[in-house]
C-alpha cells in the first residue's frame, strides 16, 4: 500500500496554520478508543495542544526527522530528490534545502520514498523505486549534505514490496525491514559504513501490518505496527538478538471493522518520563482517503495518556521527534508537506 507516491511534485507555501487542540485523557474519545485495547493510565495524563502548523515550501511529498541536539532536520522530496531542510523549535527554516541524492542516483528509477537516520554526524537515507521492481538502496551523506561512498544496493527487482521500510539503529549497526503483510519480513544489517553484515528473512509468531516503525530501545527491539487486521494498534518486541519477548505483541489501541489503527510510521521514546510518542492512522473504511494522523502518548507501561489528532483527513506518513520539552509531527497530504509543533504539558 503506497499512499500517493506516485503523485507529482507540487510546491507548498510556508504558511502557519493556526489551532490548538487539547488531546488530554478525560474520558472523551480518545479513552473509548483505547477501551478495546491497551489500559488507560488517567492518573498518568499528559496534555497534548498544537501550538503551530507550518506548510513546507519547496516540498511535495515524504518527510523524515532527525536532529543534532538543537536543530530539527528534514528529509522530504522535491523536484525528483530528496531534500535535507532545517528548523528551529519555532519552525522558523533556518536552512533552505540540501539535494542529498545525486543525479546518477535516478538512473535506478524514478524515487518513490524515503527514511533517513542521523548517527554521528552523518545521514544514513534509504529510498526505494516501484519502477525498479521494488528496489531499495541505501547511501550516506555528510552533515553538509556530500555524498560518502557509494550508492548501495539492498534489493533490485524484489518478488516483495519494499515501499515504506523500516530503518533504524541500535549505535552500532544500521538495520532496514521490509515485506509484505503477514508474519515475515526481510532483516538486512549494515555497519555503519553500510558494509552489508547479513539479510535474513524474519519469521514471527503473529501477523503483522507492513506499515510502522521500528526502534532500539532498553536492549531490544520495538516494532510499532497494525496487528493482522489493521484495526488494533500494536507493539511487537525482540531482544538485542531477535528472539521474541514474552509477551511478543501488545495492543496499544483498539479498533473494530469499520476503523483501523495502523501505518505506526512515528516512534520516539522519552527517557526522563519513560513515555512514549507514537504517530499513527486512524482509517474509516467506509470513506475513501479517510486516512488522520494521529499522535497518541503512552506511559511506560504502554497505558495510554494522550491523544490527539494532528491532521485532517487525508493526511499519511507521520514522523515524530522530541525535542526541547515539544513534539514535533511531520506528515504529508496529496502534494503538500506539514509540520507540526505540540506542546507537551501536565494538566
Amino acid at each position: 500500500m503506497i499512499f500517493g507516491a506516485l503523485l507529482g511534485c507540487s510546491q507548498g507555501s510556508s504558511t502557519a496554520v493556526d489551532g490548538t487542540v487539547d488531546g488530554a485523557i478525560d474520558g472523551g474519545p480518545a479513552e473509548a478508543m483505547a477501551a478495546e485495547g491497551g489500559p488507560v493510565d488517567a492518573d498518568g495524563k499528559i496534555s497534548l495542544a498544537i501550538e503551530k502548523t507550518i506548510k513546507l515550501d519547496r516540498a511535495s511529498i515524504w518527510s523524515g526527522l532527525s536532529t543534532d541536539g538543537s536543530a530539527i532536520q528534514f528529509t522530504t522530496m522535491f523536484d525528483r530528490h530528496i531534500q535535507l531542510k532545517r528548523f528551529d523549535t519555532d519552525l522558523v527554516e533556518t536552512q533552505p534545502n540540501v539535494q542529498l541524492t545525486l543525479e546518477s542516483d535516478l538512473s535506478v528509477g524514478h524515487i518513490d520514498d524515503h527514511q533517513h537516520l542521523f548517527i554521528g554526524g552523518v545521514y544514513y537515507v534509504a529510498f526505494m523505486s516501484s519502477q525498479n521492481k521494488n528496489g531499495l538502496w541505501l547511501f550516506r551523506s555528510g552533515a553538509d549534505g556530500k555524498r560518502i561512498g557509494e550508492l548501495v544496493t539492498e534489493v533490485a527487482g524484489s518478488n516483495l514490496p519494499t515501499n515504506d521500510p523500516h530503518l533504524f539503529t541500535d549505535g552500532t549497526s544500521v538495520y532496514v525491514m521490509y515485506g509484505m503483510s503477514g508474519n515475515s519480513r526481510v532483516l538486512a544489517t549494515y555497519d555503519l559504513s553500510l558494509k552489508r553484515k547479513s539479510v535474513v528473512t524474519l519469521t514471527m509468531s503473529e501477523r503483522r501490518g507492513q506499515l510502522g516503525s521500528t526502534m532500539f530501545h532498553d536492549g531490544g527491539f520495538y516494532m510499532f505496527t497494525g496487528d493482522e487486521t489493521q484495526q488494533n494498534l500494536t507493539l511487537s518486541r525482540w531482544d538485542s538478538a531477535w528472539k521474541e519477548a514474552s509477551p511478543f505483541g501488545q495492543k496499544l489501541i483498539g479498533g473494530d471493522p469499520s476503523t483501523w489503527n495502523y501505518f505506526a510510521s512515528g516512534s520516539q521514546h522519552e527517557p526522563a518520563s519513560g513515555r512514549w510518542f507514537i504517530g499513527y492512522h486512524v482509517f474509516h473504511t467506509s470513506v475513501r482517503d479517510s486516512d488522520t494522523v494521529t499522535l497518541a502518548a503512552f506511559d511506560r507501561n504502554f497505558a495510554l495518556v494522550g491523544n490527539l489528532t494532528i491532521g485532517q483527513q487525508g493526511t499519511f506518513r507521520p514522523h515524530v521527534l522530541l525535542l526541547g520539552g515539544a513534539a514535533f509531527v511531520a506528515y504529508d497530504s496529496i502534494g503538500s508537506v506539514y509540520l507540526t509543533k505540540v506542546r507537551l504539558s501536565e494538566p
